[in-house]
């Protein structure tokens, strides 16, 4: 890319394509030598190079060229920028917008799934799929006389008050649009969902005539309105509006359906789409796969996520995390490798790094799964792979230790004579119930959290997914409270880190508290700890856009390592 370059250089016989002089730039080299230079003939030559290198790292499928495009916006911005090239930043960054609407999906209809969402184009890692404003927003519009009239009707049908508030909120967004927002938003309804609705979400159909008197409801059938309740329960998501919380159907992004190891996420942050929700892919799409989201709690384990499914979704899941691959959250530990004691519990000090875990391996109908633990991850092998070792056998137990190689039935497995899915229900309830009291009541009694910890990981061991939860509230906690043992803080990311990527997934967005942490070990002078817990926010947190404040956040905290000075972090 020197100035003589040019695209008229490089259509003469012999020179090289532009792709050819791209494919070994690395980013910073593309920007320091576009700082450097000057349009050497037109503007549209400079252009058609800097086109080519967008190409080029689109091609290579790790969303690159989001970066550069920011970059060079950032480098054109300040003062001492040539002209032309503040000219270019603004078309490029029209074109950056223009491009994320323009949809790289299509919703098609599946017998067995109603409407899907399909990939049109190859989609990388971390790009954004589809950016779009949503069609209703349901957030605190609802007078105060109608909330006052809520609680007792919530009391007398046994309903949480504030769930109500919502679907009453949402219902008035519907009942205010016009003709052609309301037919988009009841393409969401799957007529099945009404008829399998769980017991639980039965009291808010009946909402339908708590608002009949309302006069935005005038319009709108007790039919057509049981439909909108119906699509707010299943396919609304959280959106932000004005620092609060509110919630959205949008014409593509309530499409995707659940998969619990999905390939993309949903996010209303993103710095680069303001007022927009965002759905960006969380690994590689090839054209014709499904886009999917995950309905539910990341760190569950298969049992309880069947259920919660059920029961709030009405549908069973059959995706393949669920029906093919190792439960990377139900793992727990192996009674051989890491023996218990007359009590049936772990003893109390057992390090993340200890190896000896048995992980359930659901068998699909047709063929079995065939998976072996391979550079720290699990992978899945071929049908045809000899290290399978019989794993085509129908009838072998289905759970499997990763270190003895050693096989478990479903009655094998129990905890003081308590089978394993009654335990990780019963302790998974007092986590839920732990955390309510505490956000309604913030005095914490930190040994009080530490004798709940080990009530977890005794009986499941530390890569569970419940144990794991509690670990991550208990980063919650001493991020706010450092003096009650940063040691200990340090400890838990370590081996939330470690399993987390054993388990294939991304530190950064399975662990939001990772930049939270960072800045602790930063006040602590631990910088090193504190930049390799940056880099690791950053490789997910890049899906924000520069200027998010968690990208900001965690920028200052590198700058902050990178000067050996805590004070930058300050308010943090």
């Amino acid at each position: 890319l020197r100035p003589a370059a040019t695209s008229r250089e490089l259509g003469r016989p012999g020179a090289a394509s532009a792709q050819t002089l791209l494919a070994a730039m690395s980013q910073a080299d593309a920007l320091s030598r576009f700082s450097a230079s000057s349009p050497a003939r037109t503007e549209a030559e400079i252009d058609e190079l800097l086109a080519a290198l967008l190409r080029q790292h689109a091609d290579v499928g790790e969303g690159k060229w989001v970066r550069i495009v920011e970059d060079f916006c950032r480098l054109a911005a300040e003062e001492k920028s040539k002209p032309w090239l503040q000219r270019r930043a603004k078309k490029l960054a029209s074109g950056d917008s223009a491009a994320a609407e323009r949809p790289v999906v299509s919703i098609e209809h599946m017998e067995k799934y109603g409407r899907v969402l399909i990939a049109t184009s190859p989609i990388p890692a971390l790009q954004v799929i589809v950016a779009e404003e949503p069609l209703i927003v349901g957030h605190a519009t609802v007078s105060d006389a109608l909330k006052e009239r809520l609680v007792p009707w919530c009391q007398s049908a046994n309903a949480d008050a504030t769930d109500a508030l919502k679907v009453v909120e949402f219902m008035k967004a519907y009942g205010e649009a016009d003709q052609s927002t309301r037919e988009k938003v009841l393409k969401c309804y799957h007529p099945e969902r009404f008829d399998k609705l769980p017991q639980s979400s039965q009291a808010f159909i009946r909402l339908r005539e708590f608002v009949s008197t309302e006069a935005w409801a005038s319009s709108v059938t007790g039919e057509e309105m049981e439909k909108v309740i119906v699509v707010k329960l299943m396919n609304a998501h959280p959106f932000s509006v004005k620092s609060a919380q509110a919630t959205a159907v949008f014409e593509h992004i309530s499409v995707p359906t659940n998969s619990c190891s999905p390939n993309a996420v949903y996010t209303s942050q993103c710095s680069r789409h303001p007022g927009r929700g965002c759905l960006i892919a969380r690994t590689p799409i090839a054209v014709g796969e499904q886009v999917t989201l995950s309905y539910c709690d990341p760190f569950m384990p298969r049992s309880l996520r069947l259920s919660h499914l059920q029961q709030t979704y009405a549908f069973r899941c059959d995706c393949a995390a669920c029906t093919v691959g190792p439960d990377t959250y139900g793992c727990v530990a192996c009674p051989k490798c890491i023996p218990r004691g007359e009590d049936g519990l772990l003893p109390m000090e057992v390090p993340h790094s200890k190896s000896g875990y048995i992980y359930h391996h659901p068998q699909a109908a047709s063929a079995p799964a065939r998976w072996e633990l391979r550079d720290g991850c699990w992978r899945r092998l071929p049908p045809d792979t000899p290290n399978s070792k019989d794993s085509d056998k129908q009838d072998e137990p289905p759970w499997l230790c990763d270190a003895c190689g050693e096989r478990f039935r479903d009655d094998d497995l129990s905890v003081g004579g308590m089978p394993l899915a009654d335990m990780e229900r019963m302790l998974f309830q007092e986590h839920q119930m732990l955390e309510a009291h505490l956000s309604s009541n913030p005095r914490i009694d930190f040994d009080e959290l530490m004798c709940h910890y080990a009530s977890v990981y005794r009986p499941l061991g530390l890569r569970h997914g419940i144990t794991m939860r509690v670990q991550l509230f208990l980063c919650d906690v001493l991020v706010g409270n450092p003096e009650l043992g940063s040691d200990l803080l340090e400890s838990l990311i370590d081996g939330l880190v470690a399993t987390v990527r054993r388990n294939g997934e991304q530190p950064g967005e399975m662990l939001p508290v990772l930049t939270q942490v960072a800045h602790v070990l930063v006040r602590k002078k631990r910088f090193d700890k504190a930049k390799a817990l940056y880099d690791l926010a950053l490789e997910f947190l890049t899906i924000y856009g520069e200027g998010s404040p968690k990208v900001k956040d965690a920028q200052r905290g590198l700058q902050a390592c990178a000067k050996k000075d805590p004070k930058l972090v300050r308010g943090l």
